[in-house]
């Protein structure tokens, strides 16, 4: 260039040289603070691209935390935390470059709230790993507020540090500016067209550096933008629930695969729609003021359930979640719906709803009284068939301890006696009992009651349930009963004794005159005597056994220890002249200790022993065995023998009053025995039966409640 110069103009050369070296030796020094403010600038200028880069890379780190929110999935969450990291570690490099105590804490304030942002997900993510992810959707829910609050923190700080680059920026920008003036102006007599040149030259070169600076930031952004755009649309389209965008007239912008399955649609003629056409009358209206709201900006978010119409007609419940994307300029881009199908669940709630409706109606009507305990004893509900009973209501008895309520203050002992069977049924057991308990009009009113403990799977009591019949008329028809039976005791005992006297009477004077005159009278006269002797001792016998029969099982006193070994040896004695006389043997050993009254269990034993040598064979010494064996909850003891034995079909005939299977000339006897043992174990809550073969013997059973 100045060997062009010289050829053409050697003066204005040399001059313009000698200008121009003067000029760069005198400028050299200005030149070299000039250069220095240019590069702060520069260095600034790079911090602020850098800021938008760290912005733009949070930008992504929001996308795919949308996505997380919108689907509250592990995967997005950790995607969204992935790119958290990655803005992190730029920003705390960037947070080592500056020298200035502003700026570096203005950096400081931006990790710090990026971390304490960072925390808050991190903890999102512990939920979704650590507990049921119903659970953790609820509580990742209630601290959406908290993850708002953070997030517009965080764009503060990033606001607040870009401020101060730009400020910096203007301010460098005016120094450089007024040393560029000023140079000019010293050195314009130096050589104005070689200052032109070379400021010219610099100006141009900064600007270019600025330009290229400024069109590498906004590719990167534009770069950004798109990446953002496509990865949303990815979700937008793939995502497991309906989607849309919808226009500020409700009209459908994009709708994705998912709604238009679960609307029947085909997405050309969705996107003809307005949500308005296709949403149930009775739901609209309240769709459109939440809309309303979020447009006006008071809400940031809604959510709803509401109907949908399919293209068939059909009805559809979805969730609704709607929320709004806004331009630069604050107007509404366009609103954005996620819509899950809640079809299923909302028609399993309304059968739940049914079913509880029918409980409810069961559980009111019926006849009993019926409630809920807390295992604790608090009474959580109860049936209107008891508030009707106790003319109380509802919200008289419920919430107070069980014990504590109308039907339980007839008495102290009355309260006393409940709660201790609450405490037991909290423990898993059954109660039940008797108990008299106050009517609206406060009589006493004999209920049947008990509590039946409700358990979970691990075997825990969650609930007790109450419930009372009433039996006042079998309580009375009962007692009405013990006192006829009681009368009918008395009739049989002053009967037998008013029968057995004159009875007496008549058989001591028969027995006389048959001593004295027989054999002074004719033959038919003797056996007439006879037959009349023979007669009046059966009915005393049977005078005899029908007291005992009457009384057996009844006699009024307490329950007590019995050892069969003895009662067995008193029947030894009692039986040991017969035994000697026919050379039977009585053999027992091994027999338990029950609970009884001592002497129905002798009667008992008598009867089925003596049974046994009554029908004994007459060829055969009778042998009779004894024996008792344990089973749950009652003993069985057995009564064989070697006898007559009968036939089958007379297993229960044998059992009945007066029945008999033998003439009185074969066998003596009232038919009373068998009956008597028989009513005194069914009054044990026991059971009698017999088995036998003829001409081999019997063996009766009998049970004994323990």
């Amino acid at each position: 260039m100045l060997h062009h110069f010289a050829k053409k103009e050697n003066k204005f050369l040399l001059v313009s040289l000698i200008v121009f070296v003067l000029s760069a030796f005198i400028f050299s020094y200005h030149l070299n603070q000039y250069s220095t403010a240019v590069q702060e600038h520069l260095a600034v200028e790079n911090r602020i691209t850098k800021v938008d880069s760290i912005y733009s890379s949070y930008l992504s780190s929001v996308f795919n935390k949308r996505g997380y929110q919108f689907e509250l999935d592990k995967e997005s969450l950790d995607q969204y935390l992935e790119f958290n990291l990655d803005t992190q570690q730029l920003i705390e490099e960037f947070e080592n470059e500056p020298e200035n105590s502003v700026l570096k804490d203005l950096c400081t304030e931006l990790v710090r709230s990026n971390a304490e942002r960072r925390i808050v997900l991190n903890r999102h993510s512990s939920y979704l790993d650590s507990i049921p992810r119903e659970l953790a959707i609820s509580k990742i829910k209630s601290e959406n507020s908290q993850i708002i609050a953070s997030s517009l923190v965080l764009e503060a700080a990033f606001e607040n540090l870009r401020s101060y680059l730009v400020d910096e920026s203007h301010k460098l920008q005016g120094i450089t500016e007024r040393m560029n003036f000023n140079n000019s102006i010293g050195f314009a007599f130096l050589g104005f067209l070689a200052v032109l040149l070379i400021i010219g030259t610099y100006d141009q070169t900064r600007k270019n550096t600025l330009l290229e600076a400024e069109r590498k930031n906004q590719d990167e952004i534009l770069s950004i933008t798109r990446n953002s755009e496509l990865e949303f649309r990815t979700s937008f389209q793939h995502a497991a629930i309906g989607m849309a965008l919808v226009s500020e007239e409700g009209r459908f912008k994009d709708v994705n695969p998912s709604l238009c399955k679960l609307l029947g649609y085909p997405k050309e003629e969705l996107l003809r729609l307005t949500f308005m056409e296709i949403t149930h009358p009775d739901d609209l209206f309240t769709d459109l003021k939440f809309a309303k709201q979020l447009f006006e900006k008071k809400i940031e978010s809604y959510s709803m359930e509401k109907r949908y119409f399919t293209k068939e007609g059909q009805t559809v419940w979805i969730h609704l979640n709607g929320s709004a994307v806004w331009n630069q300029d604050g107007s509404l881009r366009h609103f954005i719906a996620q819509i899950e199908n809640i079809t299923d669940s909302k028609h399993a709630a309304n059968e739940l709803e049914e079913r509880e409706r029918k409980f409810k109606s069961i559980f009111n009507s019926t006849f009993q009284f019926i409630g809920f305990l807390d295992p604790d004893g608090t009474l959580l509900e109860v049936n209107e068939t008891a508030l009707d009973f106790s003319g109380t209501l509802a919200e008289d008895v419920v919430g107070k301890k069980f014990w504590d309520c109308y039907w339980w203050q007839i008495s102290p002992e009355t309260q006393e006696q409940l709660r201790h069977s609450v405490e037991k049924a909290a423990q898993g057991e059954f109660i039940h009992y008797e108990v008299a308990i106050w009517d609206k009009d406060k009589n006493p009113v004999t209920i049947l009651f008990n509590l039946k403990p409700i358990l979970d799977k691990e075997g825990k009591v969650t609930a007790i349930v109450p419930e009372g019949r009433l039996i006042q008329d079998i309580v009375d028809a009962r007692k009405s009963l013990i006192e006829k039976n009681l009368e009918l005791e008395r009739f049989a005992s002053v009967a037998s004794h008013d029968l057995k006297e004159p009875l007496r009477m008549v058989i001591n004077f028969l027995q006389l005159l048959e001593r004295k005159y027989k054999g002074q009278l004719d033959e038919k006269a003797d056996q007439y005597i006879h037959f009349a002797v023979d007669a009046s001792l059966r009915m005393d016998k049977l005078i005899s056994d029908l007291l005992e029969f009457s009384k057996a099982g009844t006699e009024n006193v307490a329950l007590e220890s019995i050892d069969l070994m003895e009662v067995l040896q008193d029947q030894v004695g009692y039986f040991s002249s017969l035994l000697e006389e026919c050379g039977g043997d009585l053999i027992f050993s091994d027999l338990p200790v029950i609970t009884g009254k001592k002497v129905p269990v002798n009667l008992l034993f008598r009867n089925l022993i003596g049974n046994a040598l009554k029908y004994k064979k007459h060829d055969t010494a009778p042998i009779i065995r004894i024996q008792g064996s344990e089973h749950e909850g009652h003993w069985e003891f057995t009564v064989a023998d070697n006898g007559i034995g009968f036939e089958e079909e007379y297993r229960e005939v044998i059992f009945e009053m007066f029945k008999r299977l033998h003439t009185r000339q074969e066998y003596s006897g009232t038919g009373l025995g068998l009956s008597i043992c028989k009513k005194i174990v069914e009054h044990q809550q026991g059971n009698i039966w017999a088995d036998s073969t003829p001409g081999e013997g019997s063996t009766f059973h009998f049970t004994w409640i323990k």
